[in-house]
């Protein structure tokens, strides 16, 4: 699934990208069959390949958009949130690396040529939550929680120690990933 066309989610407008840089894998054909057989596999909404030029190291951004999150005050809905976020993130690490590797028949097809082209041990993983309309105060509790959450995965990968972020429309905008913001 490259989609180098901007395409709306949790009413933000993603992209454009350039062609074969954005692999919707909540698209991919793998993923849907995975879905539907009771797997338990839950993944973002896309993974973004950025800096693949010679003078920069590729890097996957794992992203996953949400409309809203609950605030740290409801300390239960927050944490259960939390969790779902990190089974997604790295449920999308791992189904990424089975794709690339060749672990499941005819997946490795389903991945953009440039995809295809980067080297496993070398890329940097980048793995982003951005939530539209969240305040900007209210960023690094959520950011501390999901690097907590996610702090075995980045040790276990050997991921960057700034692996995980957290930001808003507004980041999200200024890092180049959306192009618009709706107001659903």
């Amino acid at each position: 699934m490259t989609n180098p066309e901007p395409f709306e989610e949790s009413g933000m407008t993603f992209g454009p990208f350039p062609p074969g840089c954005a692999f919707r894998i909540e698209k991919s054909c793998l993923y849907q069959a995975m879905s539907g057989d009771g797997s338990g596999v839950k993944v973002a909404e896309m993974l973004l390949l950025r800096g693949s030029s010679e003078d920069r190291t590729p890097a996957i951004w794992i992203i996953e958009a949400k409309q809203s999150f609950p605030r740290p005050t409801s300390r239960a809905d927050f944490e259960k949130n939390v969790e779902r976020i990190r089974c997604k993130l790295a449920d999308s690490l791992s189904l990424f690396f089975a794709m690339r590797l060749g672990r499941h028949a005819d997946a490795l097809a389903e991945l953009p040529d440039q995809f295809q082209a980067v080297d496993p041990g070398a890329v940097d993983i980048k793995l982003v939550l951005i939530v539209k309309g969240h305040r900007e105060k209210w960023l690094p509790p959520l950011n501390d929680m999901l690097n907590k959450a996610l702090r075995p995965l980045v040790r276990v990968w050997g991921l960057k120690p700034t692996a995980v972020t957290v930001t808003n429309d507004d980041g999200a905008l200024r890092h180049g990933l959306i192009s618009a913001v709706g107001v659903t």
